[in-house]
């Protein structure tokens, strides 16, 4: 209990600190990340996943909440995941925890602290904190306390609906190892909150299952490191092209009904993934420390 309490008050410290200077940066770090990304056909794709800029109304976005994975083109954990995994591979394990942490702020920070990016930062903090204070809590509960410490300091996202997306995918990251495992869990899971502003088919399951490691392991890297290296813009391009022509045509064969909107508000949400984060943890606490 008092190692709870001073990693807590320590946690909120280093926040404090942080998000001090948060009014200052935010904007600042924001237009800059705007202001590098290559410019070419997919510009917009650039600023939806490196800078957590909201995609604009096209027919490729409509292509993307019709197939429903329209959610992995918003910033939340699984690209901070995907960072912090390239950090320890090109440092290969050795880079020190308070310059990832720094980096993967950064990120955060040029993403305008959306909500999701934010709890995503905070849990990967208590991550080592938890393994520097010996503190022993699962992975379970320091995704929560990241949730809590998201809303502690900005409480009026208490309505946003990324945070509980970015907490539900948390929650297969953590539990799943497979890949394909990750994917089937997360649309199964997700899937209600989803539906209740994107109208998915039969085949969106399949979808997800399929497409988004092609999306996460290797369109996301490869657009992000397109964006420090310009050489690779071109290959970003094609690749990226390629997966809208695809999309495209699977979308044919896509229900083409309206679905059946669930209507539920947010707070139906909030006790959902709750109640499933509860269930994941009793489930499987015992083996994710």
């Amino acid at each position: 209990m008092v190692l709870f309490l001073f990693s807590s008050l320590f946690l909120i410290l280093i926040l404090k600190i942080l998000f001090w200077f948060e009014p200052y940066l935010s904007l600042d770090l924001h237009s800059f990340c705007l202001s590098q990304v290559p410019q070419s056909k997919t510009t917009h794709l650039y600023e939806a996943l490196v800078c957590g800029k909201k995609l604009p109304n096209s027919i490729q976005k409509s292509q993307l909440q019709s197939l429903g994975l329209i959610h992995l083109f918003v910033v939340s954990g699984a690209h901070l995941h995907l960072i912090n995994r390239f950090l320890n591979i090109l440092f290969r394990n050795k880079i020190p925890t308070l310059i990832k942490l720094f980096f993967l702020f950064f990120f955060v920070g040029c993403c305008d602290f959306q909500i999701s990016a934010l709890r995503a930062w905070i849990q990967i903090l208590f991550k080592h904190l938890n393994q520097s204070l010996f503190l022993n809590y699962t992975s379970y509960q320091t995704l929560l306390l990241s949730v809590f410490f998201a809303l502690l300091f900005q409480p009026q996202q208490i309505t946003s609906c990324s945070l509980i997306l970015s907490w539900g995918a948390s929650l297969c990251l953590i539990t799943f190892s497979n890949t394909f495992t990750q994917s089937f869990y997360c649309f199964l899971i997700l899937s209600p909150i989803i539906e209740s502003f994107s109208s998915l088919s039969p085949w969106s399951i399949l979808y997800n299952i399929f497409l988004t490691p092609i999306i996460a392991l290797s369109l996301f890297p490869l657009t992000l490191i397109s964006t420090l290296f310009t050489t690779l813009v071109p290959i970003c391009e094609v690749s990226w092209n390629l997966f809208f022509k695809f999309s495209a045509y699977i979308n044919q064969f896509s229900y083409d009904g309206n679905g059946i909107k669930i209507a539920a508000n947010n707070l139906t949400f909030w006790f959902y993934i709750f109640m499933v984060h509860l269930i994941f943890e009793k489930l499987f606490s015992k083996t994710k420390r």
